[in-house]
């Protein structure tokens, strides 16, 4: 009997649900993991909603009041549109999909649609927009913001760091100038137009990548920048990588030493 009974007992216990258990709450299942890497965004400028990525590292936390370092991105012109994506597909995106230890940075991409260009005002705002709504949302390190763009994105990088000089710890630009292509009437400025991006930016520091054979954006473009720079006494390097067509980019971001001399310069 006293058999039974014991059984009895043990069954019960077995089957009591476990928030009726002394000292033990409801089963609650766990908090989902923090959504990283590339995510879907959006930022309204005037009536006007756009689309654009954000990067953020596996390590990136909301919570644990660090500071990331933040690049911002400006694509090529092959790359423009409106939905959002496209823009993550070739440059510095695809490095960071391929080496994401070397980038330890939360990266804004905007994105371009047709028919404008980087260099539009609407687009320069635009991207600047996305870039402070990212910076405020997730805390990044305004001491430690860095830009870049390739080609046509690079348009755009030399006017936002004309525009914004002290916004800026370093600069990259691959495959561009400031000589754009769709207004070739810009080279009659030749001697004087170099001389005065020089001037507005002063000794931030700034790298340059270029291909030997762009049949696109000449190599002259960089060569022009480096040299009114140079003239100026500004920190500036360049890299002409010998053989290359206009897609300069694949190689520059693939550089170890790119996204390590980037953190060495702070605002």
């Amino acid at each position: 009997l006293l058999r039974v009974m014991t059984t009895g007992l043990l069954f019960a216990w077995a089957i009591v649900p476990a928030q009726a258990l002394p000292g033990v709450g409801p089963h609650r299942p766990p908090k989902p993991r923090q959504e990283t890497g590339f995510l879907n965004r959006t930022v309204v400028l005037g009536s006007v909603t756009y689309r654009f990525e954000v990067y953020l590292p596996e390590q990136f936390r909301r919570d644990d009041r660090k500071s990331w370092p933040v690049i911002l991105f400006l694509h090529g012109r092959g790359e423009r549109g409106s939905e959002g994506m496209w823009q993550t597909q070739i440059g510095l995106p695809q490095a960071v999909r391929d080496h994401p230890e070397r980038w330890p940075f939360v990266i804004v991409m905007p994105q371009c649609p047709l028919p404008l260009y980087w260099t539009d005002s609407q687009m320069l705002s635009m991207a600047m927009a996305a870039l402070d709504q990212e910076t405020s949302e997730f805390h990044l390190d305004r001491e430690r913001t860095y830009l870049s763009g390739l080609s046509m994105g690079g348009y755009g990088a030399w006017e936002l760091a004309r525009l914004y000089p002290r916004r800026w710890a370093a600069i990259a630009i691959a495959s561009s100038g400031v000589f754009w292509s769709y207004e070739p009437e810009r080279w009659q400025r030749l001697s004087t137009l170099p001389a005065e991006y020089a001037h507005a930016l002063g000794r931030t520091p700034i790298w340059l990548f270029h291909g030997s054979d762009d049949n696109t954006v000449s190599s002259r473009q960089s060569e022009l920048m480096y040299g009114a720079f140079k003239a100026s006494g500004g920190h500036v390097r360049l890299w002409v990588y010998l053989g290359l067509k206009h897609d300069s980019w694949t190689r520059a971001y693939d550089e170890p030493e790119l996204p390590r001399w980037l953190l060495a310069q702070t605002g």
